[in-house]
C-alpha cells in the first residue's frame, strides 16, 4: 500500500482470487480515494505478470511500477499517469527487478536492477547451479535510474556490490543503501551503510556497525542518515532500535536504547521521524525526535499492518497515513486517515467470519516477560478440556502476529477438530526490546526453550488444555526448537 504524498489516493497490489493457492495469485494495481475507500483506476497491463510495490510521483499524479514475467525473466519498468487508461513501458530488463522509486524532482525513476539475473532475489529462492569458480558468477543487484519519460538504464553501484535497500537522498544528487560485496544471499547480515553518487556510481561506506541495518533514509536536510539497527534473522524480518549518524559518516547513534519495544518501521517527515513498533502484542505508532528520542506511543492494537514506508505508508507531511491490516478473525482491509485516527476505507472482505477463539497469553520467566497467543475452536463444552499444539515461529528475531486464519490453513483445520494452537513468541523473539531478542545469542533451545515450557505452563491455567495432549511443531528456527523440543522434554505426544 502506498499513499500518495498529499494523502489524497492510495495505491495498492490487490487480488480477488479467493482461497489458499500454492503461488501468490495474480493481482492487479488498484488506485483509491483514500477519503472513502472507492476506486478510482484499476491498472493492470501485464496478465502473466506481478507486481512489485508502487511508488507514487512527488506531485502525487503518477504512479511508478515494476512487473515481472517470470516465464520469460523480464523486468519491465511501467508509469502510469493517473487518469490515462493504458500505462507507459519506460524501459524492459531481461533479469529482475524492484523497488522503484521517483526522484526528488519526479525527472528520474530508480529501481534495483539485477540484469541477466540467474535467480531471484532473496536467499530463500532457489539458487542457481554452482558451476565452475566459487564467487565468480554471483547475481548484482544494482542500483539504477531511467528517466522518467523513457531512455537509456544506467547501472550506477558498482558490479561486485549487492544493494538490499536504497533511497534517494533529498537533493537527488545520491542514494542510501544497505549494500554488501559478494553474494548477495550470504552477506545480508554483514551489510554496511553506504552513499551512492548519481553522477559516478562512486560509492562510499558511511557505516559499518555490528549489527543488521533496514530502512535507511536521509533527513530533509540532507545532513542525517537514520536506520532500523538490531539483531535480525532474516532480510525482511525487521526489528532493533533507530539510529542516526551524519551522511558525512560517523558513529551511529542509538535514539532509543534500553526501549521496550521493537521498532519496525521508520521514515522521516518534516523535521523528526515517524516509527512504527511492536511493542508487546501491539503494534504502535511512535513519534521520534532526531535529538531527544522517543515521543508517547499511539497504540494501533493487536493487528498485522502493512504499507511503503514499514507498518504503515504516509502523506508527505506526515499528518495522514494509509495500510493494509488484519487480524486473527478479521481478513484484511484497507485503513487510511489522519495518523492517529485511521478507519477502515474497504468492505471487500468482511464476509469472510471469525474461524476462532483468540486469547492474549502473558507470562514471566526468570527475569524476562514474554507474551503469546492461544487459538481455538469458536465452540468449546463445559467441564472438558482439549489437545494443544505449540507451533513455534521462525527467526528467532521474529514474532508470532495477527494474521487473518481462513479455510483451508493448518491452523483452521487443527482448531476444526478440536485442537487449541498456541503461538509462543519466547526470548529472541521480537516485541519486548533489544535485550529480549538478544537474550538467546549462543543459547538456543535454553532460556526461550524454559519460556516456552513456561508458556504452556500459563495456558493450561487460563484455557481448557489438556497438558497429557501436547503436539510441538515449527519450521525454520521453529524447527529447530522442535527436534530439541522432544528431546529434551517428555511433554509432548507428537512433533
Amino acid at each position: 500500500v502506498a499513499l500518495s504524498a498529499n494523502g489524497q489516493r492510495l495505491a495498492a497490489i490487490e487480488s480477488s482470487k479467493a482461497g489458499e493457492q500454492p503461488q501468490r495469485p495474480h493481482a492487479a494495481i488498484v488506485v483509491r480515494d483514500a477519503a472513502n475507500g472507492a476506486i478510482a483506476q484499476h491498472i493492470d497491463p501485464c496478465a502473466v505478470c506481478s507486481y512489485d510495490k508502487p511508488s507514487w510521483s512527488p506531485d502525487g499524479r503518477q504512479l511508478a511500477f515494476i512487473a515481472y514475467d517470470a516465464k520469460a525473466g523480464q523486468a519491465t519498468l511501467y508509469r502510469a499517469v493517473i487518469g490515462q487508461p493504458q500505462p507507459q513501458a519506460v524501459l524492459s530488463l531481461k533479469g529482475v527487478a524492484s523497488t522503484a522509486r521517483w526522484s526528488p524532482d519526479g525527472r528520474q525513476l530508480a529501481l534495483l536492477a539485477t540484469v541477466g539475473a540467474r535467480k531471484l532475489a532473496g536467499a530463500v529462492e532457489a539458487g542457481a547451479r554452482q558451476v565452475g569458480e566459487v564467487g565468480r558468477d554471483d547475481d548484482a543487484q544494482r542500483i539504477a535510474v531511467v528517466p522518467a519519460g523513457g531512455g537509456e538504464l544506467r547501472l550506477l553501484s558498482p558490479d561486485d556490490t549487492y544493494v538490499y535497500e536504497y533511497s534517494w537522498t533529498p537533493d537527488g544528487r545520491g542514494f542510501v543503501a544497505t549494500s554488501a560485496q559478494g553474494n548477495g544471499d550470504s552477506n545480508w547480515w554483514v551489510a554496511k551503510l553506504s552513499h551512492i553518487d548519481a553522477a559516478t556510481g562512486a560509492l562510499r561506506v558511511i557505516a559499518a556497525p555490528a549489527m543488521q541495518l533496514n530502512l535507511p533514509s536521509v533527513s530533509p536536510d540532507g545532513k542525517t542518515v537514520a536506520f532500523i539497527g538490531g539483531l535480525m534473522s532474516d532480510f525482511g524480518s525487521i526489528g532493533g532500535d533507530i539510529y542516526t549518524l551524519p551522511l558525512a559518516g560517523g558513529t551511529p547513534r542509538n535514539l532509543t536504547p534500553d526501549y521496550r519495544g521493537t521498532f519496525n518501521g521508520v521514515v522521516w517527515r518534516g523535521a523528526g521521524l515517524l516509527a512504527t513498533a511492536l511493542i508487546d502484542s501491539q503494534l504502535a505508532l511512535v513519534p521520534v525526535d532526531a535529538q531527544t528520542g522517543p515521543s508517547q506511543a499511539v497504540m494501533l492494537g493487536e493487528l498485522s499492518s502493512s504499507g511503503s514506508d514499514g507498518r504503515l505508508s504516509f502523506s508527505a507531511d506526515g499528518q495522514r497515513a494509509a495500510a493494509a491490516q488484519e487480524d486473527f478473525t478479521h481478513a484484511s482491509h484497507l485503513v487510511a486517515g489522519p495518523v492517529r485516527q485511521l478507519k477502515q476505507i474497504t468492505r471487500d472482505n468482511d464476509g469472510f467470519a471469525p474461524q476462532l477463539t483468540v486469547q492474549n497469553v502473558g507470562w514471566s520467566n526468570e527475569q524476562y516477560k514474554a507474551q503469546g497467543w492461544l487459538l481455538g475452536p469458536l465452540k468449546v463444552a463445559a467441564g472438558k478440556r482439549y489437545p494443544m499444539i505449540v507451533n513455534v515461529h521462525g527467526g528467532p528475531g521474529a514474532a508470532a502476529s495477527p494474521r487473518y486464519v481462513g479455510a483451508g490453513t493448518l491452523i483452521h483445520e487443527l482448531t476444526q477438530k478440536g485442537y487449541f494452537v498456541f503461538l509462543p513468541n519466547p526470548r529472541g523473539s521480537f516485541g519486548q526490546g533489544q535485550a529480549f531478542t538478544r537474550a538467546n545469542m549462543a543459547d538456543f533451545g535454553g532460556g526461550d526453550w524454559r519460556d516456552i515450557l513456561a508458556g504452556i505452563d500459563a495456558v493450561e491455567k487460563a484455557a481448557p488444555v489438556d497438558g497429557q495432549r501436547l503436539g510441538l511443531i515449527g519450521h525454520s528456527y521453529g524447527g529447530f526448537m522442535t527436534m530439541w523440543g522432544v528431546t529434551h522434554s517428555d511433554r509432548f505426544k507428537a512433533a
